[in-house]
């Protein structure tokens, strides 16, 4: 049997283009063990044209969290060095090294005054998460400050964009059946609590609880030291003392005195579950000494009490009731600050200090950035008063207070909570700018790295972020670094996966990145379920919206026209004289917001509106309309519209929407939410973790100081603020866990079985909703947890040689597995006693082991799990999937099993894609070593090319509309055509010199598209873009169809008023002829042995 090697075939065929020119490489090694600015990946730069204007400094000493203690009489100041769970801003040293970035900072600037001639216009400074300063200033100058000492990376500013009522419930933050009622409970055990008197010892303890209603059944988890227990009961207040009689034994030790441990489950009637809700029951551990107890904890509610969250959004709705000080259920905050204490712009000493935004015991702060100038806001600019409604939306979600008889859209939803109901809250708005005078509704970078440095200074227990772009390297992003150096104090941030569908690798950034939780969003329970009848027939659906119960005669948007006289069935404004009076209107689901189509409909004198799905895939949403409508699947639009194209002059009635809380509508993966694998960070499973993220109520924006409305909004972004209240959650009751535990026990703990794509059928696999759903009170009681530290996040970096796939971290990924795959996991035991667990694994379509297949883990120690992947058999370059599950004995009653999702691509080689080889001479050889391949019996390698480049220089003024190339082909745009002939292999287009700072580039083939081949190019026949922040871009195109190519390339930023250089090359490499290069290697090569091959 003859192998052929077909990815270094592959590459051979490609060839090479010879360029007059070459490029360097950034050449680094990875930080060694410390986070500081000048971390390797800054020093890649990407510098293009600021959107805003404004250019993001980075310094080389490290932030204040990071700060190793490495200058001589400057101490540490980063927590993870001095042993605290929290940044210490007030400190003696961080107040003398914050005194020292700012010297080091002033330096800079004024160094930056002398180079470019005038004090540059600095908008921000940071020096908690990031060190640096935010600067306006053109691109030239930006370019300039670069070279400049200190300086080790200028990026320009980015905008990113925005991307609940019984969504707690779902996720076992609080009970199905009530969101009022709790599942999560705590107890703080000691002497003092003693009733009725105190009793003096050094006895202590703490438990952990879980109740679920639904089978009255209460899991426990209790920790004591120093006490050698004769009973230990679960006691009910009876008595006006606060005492009372044993309600249940406690029969469930799991280690032994002096630190004994209590894990199992008890089953309670249902007046103690009154009691249980009332804190009226509470544990007594009774001694020798002491019978009638010696030490006691009361049993409360943990709803987030004590616990900070930051949001960084559009702002909050600061009048809004889920805000306030005291909630619906009566719960009176405590400021953490102290009473009357507030930061940002409710701190009277603060420069940003508005008397106009109150806060309160529950809302203790907000930020607002020079960055963010929007129009519109309810009391003025800039403030953090929320004028969108997303920020109000997540905060509410996080962390809003309990709320009975919400109003959504005049409708009464019923009882609404945030997850973590009883935390603070911060608000940091970074979204809303202004550039020549148009205001803008994306979120700047500037203000985004502003917000993390002050939320890590603030002492914040979780960020959530529902912002984000397009994917992109975490290692070389801003914002994602930031959040990184986040975690190393401590910090976790949950971040939307993004909204851009069910398609493969749309994860968006900085949800890719591997320290944050990525959070992908499912539906929950709670529908608002509605139709529409016509002919005898009922429609089903979703909305909010009132009735329409008289018959009415419906049309189809289609048959009419839009404003340009086109037909209309996504329904934009309709044409002038367009008149809907009287009917219902079906619309069809694409590009104009939901909503918006009915306000459109309306406007022509609709009094209804359908909304109809075009796509299997795409989600049923229960909107609030203007008029009474229904939102239907696109199965039911389909015989909607057929019904109307048999019966003209079909009439149809509207029902109300109404509450529906069946299971069956819970976990199914929305048809927005985006998917793995990430196109950049492939070795990574992304989306962590899923979360409610359809149809959830929470607050809206402050349109009217009397109003407490709630609305409906959909996307990742309300998914993530379930999992940023989780998170609060899991840290209040266990404190003394790390960032990354808390994430690994959301993830471990995940529910997987029952969640479907978004047909509604299929099960959903990793890529989808990472290691699943969330559920809060299994991950409460989670006997087994991941840790990994921020430093070997920043040393798994691939473009320095760090791999991703040995973090530590709960879920496992090869985008490369060659026959076999090695991982390890090292888990650490929670429960303070030893345990025996279990190891299965379950894979479809590769074979998968883990070892050892059971282990004894000893109280607070760690056992680490080899897990195989053999993909011998399986389908090359196509993803498999599996599950790691580590089972606890039946004895650990309540204590959960625990699962890693596994993700596997099976590829036939470690080969490049391509290679740049640097030559000075005509001649000599390129060795390409460390290679690993399936087994290779006879290696054939086939060779064409090289193939020299075709030169064309010219001069090119920047582009005056540089959002399009196609308003004006004359302007900053160069054009040339190249004939591809057939059996062409490699087709290359490359700017390779210019002084310009930022060109663009575009392929098209004359004649792909609906226009016939005419010499010019249209959009229809594009087939290649290159558009990054450098000058220097590339268009490669493997096995070209035959035809005339124009090469476009546009002056997207200049530097020179009379125009730039530009050197374009192309070339094509074809079949046939003699190849002027050779590659040679071994004829055969085992299995996995590495191997090189030698380029002459």
């Amino acid at each position: 049997m003859r192998n052929v090697f077909a990815s270094l075939a592959s590459l051979a065929l490609v060839g090479a283009i010879v360029s007059p020119s070459a490029q360097g490489a950034v050449v680094g090694t990875a930080s060694g063990g410390t986070l500081a600015a000048s971390s390797p990946r800054a020093a890649k730069s990407d510098l293009r044209e600021s959107p805003t204007g404004i250019y993001i400094v980075r310094l080389a000493d490290a932030p204040l969290v990071s700060y190793q203690g490495d200058l001589a009489g400057l101490a540490a100041t980063s927590p993870a060095k001095i042993g605290e769970s929290k940044l210490n801003s007030r400190s003696g040293a961080a107040v003398q090294y914050r005194a020292y970035l700012e010297s080091q900072r002033e330096a800079v600037i004024n160094q930056m005054g002398q180079t470019l001639g005038a004090r540059p216009n600095v908008v921000q400074t940071y020096d908690v998460a990031y060190n640096g300063f935010a600067v306006k200033m053109s691109l030239a100058q930006a370019r300039q400050t670069e070279q400049l000492p200190g300086v080790v990376k200028v990026t320009a500013d980015e905008i990113r964009e925005l991307q609940t009522d019984t969504g707690p419930g779902f996720i076992g933050a609080m009970q199905k059946a009530d969101v009022t009622l709790p599942a999560l409970f705590k107890a703080d055990i000691n002497g003092a609590s003693e009733k009725p008197a105190p009793i003096a010892t050094s006895a202590k303890g703490s438990a952990v609880m879980n109740y679920d209603a639904a089978s009255n059944t209460l899991a426990l988890q209790i920790r004591l030291s120093g006490i050698t227990p004769t009973m230990q009961h679960i006691h009910r207040v009876a008595n006006p003392d606060g005492t009372g009689p044993v309600a249940y034994p406690i029969t469930f030790q799991v280690a032994d005195a002096p630190n004994p441990v209590y894990v199992g489950a008890v089953t309670i009637s249902d007046a103690d579950e009154a009691n249980l809700y009332a804190g009226k029951l509470y544990l007594n551990f009774h001694t020798t000494a002491n019978p009638s107890g010696e030490i006691r904890g009361d049993i409360r509610a943990d709803k987030g009490e004590g616990m900070l969250v930051g949001i960084i959004d559009s702002g909050i709705n600061f009048r809004h009731a889920s805000f306030a000080d005291v909630g619906g259920d009566g719960y009176d905050h405590t400021n953490p600050l102290g009473a009357g204490t507030y930061v940002g712009v409710c701190d009277p000493a603060s420069a940003i200090f508005q008397a106009t935004f109150t806060c309160n015991d529950k809302l203790i702060g907000a930020y607002t950035y020079a960055t963010v100038n929007t129009a519109g806001s309810p009391i003025g600019e800039p403030s953090p008063a929320d004028e969108d409604g997303h920020g109000s939306h997540t905060a509410s979600t996080t962390a809003g207070n309990v709320l009975n008889n919400a109003v959504a859209g005049g409708t009464n939803v019923g009882t609404v909570s945030g997850v973590a109901p009883h935390a603070n809250i911060i608000a940091y708005d970074v979204c809303g700018y202004v550039v020549s005078g148009v205001v803008n509704g994306g979120c700047v970078g500037a203000a985004i790295i502003g917000a993390i440095d002050n939320a890590v200074e603030n002492g914040v227990d979780v960020i959530n972020y529902s912002i984000g772009g397009d994917s992109r390297d975490p290692w070389a992003s801003e914002d994602a670094f930031a959040f990184l150096v986040a975690l190393n104090a401590g910090v976790l941030t949950s971040v939307s996966a993004g909204n851009e569908g069910a398609g493969a690798e749309t994860i968006g950034s900085p949800s890719n990145a591997p320290w944050v939780m990525s959070v992908a969003a499912t539906t929950h329970n709670r529908a608002f379920v509605s139709s529409i009848t016509a002919g005898g027939v009922t429609y089903s659906g979703k909305s909010f919206s009132p009735p329409l119960s008289a018959a009415t005669p419906i049309v189809y948007a289609g048959n009419f026209l839009d404003e340009e006289d086109l037909p209309n069935p996504l329904c934009y404004p309709f044409k002038a004289g367009t008149s809907f009076a009287g009917k219902i209107v079906i619309c069809d689901r694409g590009v104009v917001g939901r909503v918006e189509k009915a306000e459109n409909a309306q406007a022509a004198g609709a009094i209804g509106f359908v909304l109809t799905n075009t796509s299997a895939a795409q989600s049923v949403n229960g909107d609030i309309y203007p008029i009474p409508g229904v939102h239907l699947d696109s199965a039911a639009g389909n015989a909607l519209k057929a019904a109307l194209t048999a019966a003209p002059t079909l009439t149809g009635t509207i029902a109300t929407g109404t509450r529906d809380l069946s299971a069956s509508n819970g976990d199914i993966v929305a048809g927005f939410s985006s998917r793995g694998p990430d196109a950049t960070s492939p070795f990574i499973v992304k989306p962590d973790v899923a979360a409610p993220g359809v149809d959830i109520i929470a607050a809206v924006a402050d349109t009217d100081a009397a109003s407490d409305e709630f609305g409906p909004l959909s996307g990742t972004s309300m998914a993530a603020p379930h999992n940023a209240g989780a998170i609060a959650l899991i840290r209040s009751l266990h404190p003394d866990w790390s960032a990354s535990e808390v994430r690994s026990a959301l993830m471990l703990t995940a529910i997987t079985t029952g969640v479907r794509k978004e047909d509604g059928t299929t099960a959903a696999t990793p890529f989808d909703i990472g290691a699943g759903r969330i559920d809060v009170g299994r991950a409460a009681l989670s006997g087994l947890v991941l840790d990994e530290t921020a430093v070997d996040f920043l040393d798994a970096d691939p473009f320095f040689g760090g791999d991703p796939t040995k973090l530590n971290i709960a879920s496992v990924a090869d985008a490369a597995c060659i026959i076999t795959c090695t991982f390890t996991r090292t888990f650490s035991n929670t429960l303070d006693a030893a345990a025996t667990w279990s190891v299965s694994t379950s894979a479809s379509g590769m074979a998968m082991t883990a070892t050892p297949s059971s282990f004894t883990i000893a109280p607070g120690g760690t056992q680490t799990v080899t897990i195989t992947a053999d993909v011998t058999n399986s389908e090359l370059n196509a993803y498999t999937f599996g599950y790691v599950t580590l089972t606890p004995p039946a004895a650990l009653a309540g204590v959960p099993a625990v699962t890693l999702p596994v993700s596997i691509q099976p590829t036939p080689s470690n080969l490049p894609d391509g290679i740049t080889i640097e030559a000075r001479n005509t001649t000599g050889t390129e060795k390409l070593d460390e290679l690993l391949a399936v087994a290779i019996s006879d290696l054939q390698i086939a060779t064409f090319g090289l193939a020299k480049g075709t030169l064309s220089t010219t001069t090119l003024l920047t582009d005056t509309n540089n959002g399009s190339i196609y308003d004006n082909k004359a302007d900053g745009i160069y054009t040339a055509t190249v004939t591809v002939p057939a059996a062409t292999l490699r087709f290359v287009a490359e700017t390779v010199e210019t002084t310009a700072a930022d060109l663009d580039m575009f392929v098209f083939l004359d004649g792909e598209g609906s226009t016939p081949a005419d010499g010019t190019y249209q959009l229809d026949e594009l087939v290649c873009t290159s558009a990054t922040a450098s000058a220097l871009e590339k268009c490669d195109l493997l096995n070209p169809a035959a035809g005339t190519y124009i090469v476009v390339v546009e002056n997207w930023a200049g530097t020179n008023p009379v125009g730039d250089k530009v050197v374009l090359s192309t070339g094509v490499v074809r079949q046939g002829g003699n190849s002027n290069f050779a590659v040679s290697g071994p004829e055969s090569v085992n299995a996995r042995t590495p191997f090189g091959v030698d380029l002459t």
